[in-house]
Formats: C-alpha cells, structure tokens, sequence
C-alpha cells in the first residue's frame, strides 16, 4: 500500500478533491476526479500528470482504454484523446463523442468494438446504459432505471453491476 498525499496536498486545486474511480492501463494509474484525471506512474510511484479534458466541466467519473485512445465519462459528455498525444493533459486534446450528446456519464467501457456508456437523467434522476458500435450506431436504452455501480471488462466479458444484480456477456468469440 502506497500513500499518495499528492491530491490532497495540491494547492493549485480548489474546493473538493473527489476521487470516483481508479483505473489501471499498463503501469499508469488514472485517477478520475472532479476536477479532471490525476496520472500515477506505478512503476516509479509519482504523479505524471493531471489532465484537465473540460474548462467548464472538468468532473471524470471514468476512464476506458483502447490500444491507441482514452475514452472519459465526463460531466459533460463522452470524450476521446489519443494515448500519444502530447497536450493530453489539456482541454484541446480532447474530442467529444457527439453521438452521446452532453448528458452526464458516470460509467464507460470498450467491449466488442463498441463503446458502452451509462447516462444520468436530470429529469427523473435515471440511469440509461448506451452503446455506441463500429458503425457509430448508438443504442439507447439497453438497460434503464437501475442504479449502475460499474462497468468492467474482464476475461472476454462485459460486466455490469447494478442495485439489480450483476449482468455478464461473453465475447462473440466465446459463442455470447
């Protein structure tokens, strides 16, 4: 266990220090927080960077990785940047998924060529998970009023955890 006080102790940042999620690519550790990502490098046990996708709506609340991209639920919509892109860390390496819109996303994964994104309501405070496929189609309604804890892929599967249970799908690989 490795006490990173680095958060906490920045000055530069104001008001909140909220961490929503941790996600791990490789030897990096993204840290998605109101205030945008934190990057830890987990080899050397320091922050790299601190990335900032949004002037106005900087809240992260989750990160997905493909080989060569980044893909963040944000406050205000789905975004991508490409892992290899020097401004990274600032507002215009990243590109908004348009086919989202600018709704809140609390939860996203890659699974089978498609994009797996789960969208909050104002209106009447509901969860919807979306997809988004290679052919950027975009499904809605996939799965609606259950409050999701989390997305992951793992062994060739998409799990979906809600206040329902936990859902699974296999890869077409597999036969799912």
């Amino acid at each position: 266990v490795t006490n990173f006080s680095d958060i906490k102790r920045a000055g530069s940042i104001l008001g909140s220090k909220s961490i929503y999620r941790v996600r791990i690519d490789g030897n990096t550790a993204y840290f998605c927080c109101n205030f945008g990502i934190v990057t830890v490098d987990l080899i050397k046990r320091e922050v790299r960077s601190t990335i900032l996708p949004s002037l106005t709506k900087p809240e992260t609340f989750d990160i997905a990785f493909s080989e060569d991209s980044l893909y963040i639920a944000t406050a205000a919509g789905v975004f991508k940047a490409n892992k290899e892109d020097k401004t990274l860390p600032y507002y215009i390496a990243w590109t908004p998924v348009s086919a989202f819109g600018t709704s809140k996303y609390y939860h996203i994964a890659l699974f089978e060529e498609s994009i797996f994104a789960v969208a909050y309501n104002a209106g009447d405070a509901s969860e919807n998970l979306l997809r988004l496929n290679k052919n950027a189609t975009l499904t809605q309604g996939i799965s609606a009023g259950y409050d999701y804890a989390d997305l992951r892929v793992s062994g060739g599967r998409l799990f979906i955890a809600s206040n329902d249970g936990l859902r699974t799908y296999k890869s077409t690989a597999e036969g799912g």
